[in-house]
């Protein structure tokens, strides 16, 4: 796996110095802050890099980022998405940045959620994806919350985070079947206008019709559903 990763790294990268002498290994070591040395290692597989090492050859190698996120398990370490993906926000100066994603059907507030990501948003001057996920039921015993409720929440959190961000006359009160919010006032606002691309990945049809019909009813949105093994449908 290390040879297959070193050996992906130094292909892209010498890809890209065939059009570009500044691609050349000790000037991309020096970008992202390491010996060429241990540049050298991590082509050849002898070096493992940490997280954030292999994020900043990412951004410049031209790769996008992605942050997941999970709760009550071992298999994913990170149960604070926002935090790493504010630090890639200001460490990274050109990858797209995702979230996949915000677990909105199991926030206390979504507002919270709505701010984070506008301030993510303008620390990477308009680089953000924006992810929102149902979660899974192990993830919401903790917080004693009904998992047959999760997809209504889903799509009300999502409702209402949106309005935040593209609302321009003023406070605004919320009145949903889960949430109720008065004088909602959101800043700073997304960089991106009049959002950041918004992403959902579920396996269910009815599910991304649901997000197609809500999305289509906003004016300048543009969407469309990618079908394949894992089904995503993006909207911008």
């Amino acid at each position: 796996m290390l040879t297959e990763f070193g050996s992906y790294i130094r292909e892209r990268r010498e890809a890209l110095k065939a059009d570009n002498k500044s691609f050349s290994l000790r000037q991309v070591a020096q970008r992202i802050e390491v010996e060429p040395s241990y540049l050298s290692k991590v082509e050849r597989g002898r070096e493992v890099p940490s997280e954030t090492k292999i994020r900043r050859l990412a951004d410049e190698l031209g790769l996008n980022c992605m942050i997941n996120e999970h709760h009550q398990t071992a298999t994913c370490l990170n149960s604070a998405g926002p935090l790493p993906l504010a630090i890639l926000a200001r460490q990274t100066k050109n990858a797209r940045l995702c979230i996949l994603g915000n677990p909105v059907a199991n926030l206390a507030d979504p507002i919270r959620c709505a701010e984070e990501m506008a301030m993510i948003d303008n620390i990477s001057y308009g680089r953000l994806d924006c992810g929102f996920v149902r979660g899974v039921p192990y993830e919401l015993f903790a917080s004693n919350a009904n998992p047959t409720e999760t997809k209504e929440r889903l799509w009300e959190s999502i409702d209402l985070i949106i309005r935040a961000w593209t609302s321009h006359d003023g406070p605004f009160n919320y009145e949903g079947r889960w949430i109720h919010k008065r004088q909602v006032n959101v800043w700073p606002r997304p960089y991106q206008q009049p959002h950041p691309q918004i992403e959902e990945h579920t396996s269910e049809l009815q599910s991304r019709t649901n997000l197609v019909c809500r999305l289509l009813l906003e004016k300048k949105k543009k969407t469309y559903i990618q079908a394949n093994d894992s089904p995503q449908l993006v909207c911008s």
